[in-house]
């Protein structure tokens, strides 16, 4: 019984800590200045496990200050389809205090098709986790947290940890951790602090951070890569089974005509379609125009979006 009551207490004991991490009272009063929400946590760890499979954590938890605040941030989304598969979506939200209001049921978080258009065929979908706005009191606190199991190892995440203006940051990490036997490629802008690099085994381990970064008002039409930003990207990559490198813009040309190998071949039944048109016309003009009208009147675009598309 004894035991059993020190594990209570301790439960109990850090779940408080925690919370009360999260009061608003402990922010330090120059974030708030200026600024609509505060970015209290933000993690993103992009966890390569081969050339072609990763995984992808995200925690981001805000302090809401007012009405703009909780525009940018009381919906969190994230897209999926053949290559993304979300395992996990979850939402929490805090009041001023650090306490726990609500936890987001399973049937609270909504899924979306991202198909919009007469013209596109997609299998993109999104899940959309989100609080009602207006119904919490200013300031409060809420927790979006996400895991992704990617099967696309081409594309790398972009790290863009000012993504909106009036938006303070008290602690914001970028970490990639990858085989020491997989390669890959970074640029840093407007970065205060470069990588932290780090082993782990047979692991290599990069950490950015950003912290107590008073908030930014934005220029018009000026660009993200005025902001911090850092992008990151493969050398070697697999997709659908098709291997590929981004070494330089040739191997990139070299794998996208890999992909499109043969699918510029005409059929035999169109080529003698084209034969019999213009059979008989030496004008080249007339030769174009009627191929035109018979293009014209056949074909239908449309995007398909599927896999590797």
């Amino acid at each position: 019984m004894r035991y059993l009551f020190l594990l209570i207490f301790f439960v109990f004991s850090y779940s408080f800590i925690c919370q009360n991490q999260l009061d608003v009272a402990n922010i330090n009063p120059l974030l708030k200045i200026n600024a609509n929400a505060i970015i209290r946590i933000e993690e993103q760890t992009f966890n390569v496990i081969t050339i072609e499979k990763s995984l992808k954590h995200e925690r981001l938890v805000v302090t809401i200050l007012n009405e703009k605040g909780e525009d940018q941030f009381s919906v969190f989304s994230r897209s999926y389809n053949k290559f993304i598969k979300i395992k996990k979506l979850e939402g929490v939200i805090y009041d001023r205090s650090g306490n726990k209001i609500k936890s987001l049921k399973k049937n609270e978080i909504k899924d979306f098709s991202n198909f919009d258009a007469s013209y596109e065929v997609t299998d993109d979908r999104q899940k959309v986790a989100f609080f009602d706005k207006k119904k919490y009191a200013y300031p409060y606190t809420i927790e979006f947290s996400c895991i992704e199991e990617i099967s696309n190892g081409m594309f790398y995440p972009v790290w863009l940890p000012v993504s909106s203006e009036h938006v303070a940051i008290e602690r914001s990490t970028f970490t990639i951790i990858k085989p020491s036997s997989i390669t890959f490629r970074y640029k840093e802008l407007n970065i205060p602090n470069s990588a932290k690099v780090s082993k782990n085994n047979e692991e290599d381990i990069y950490t950015w951070t950003v912290e107590n970064r008073m908030p930014s008002e934005f220029e018009d039409y000026m660009d993200e890569d005025q902001l911090p930003i850092i992008y990151t990207a493969p050398n070697e990559f697999k997709v659908e089974n098709y291997l590929g490198n981004a070494y330089t813009w040739k191997d990139v040309g070299e794998f996208n005509n890999k992909l499109n190998q043969g699918r510029d071949e005409l059929p035999d039944v169109i080529k003698q379609k084209v034969k019999q048109i213009i059979q008989n016309e030496t004008d080249t003009l007339k030769i174009i125009e009627k191929l035109y009208q018979y293009i014209q009147s056949t074909t239908r675009y449309i995007s398909l979006q599927l896999g590797i598309g």
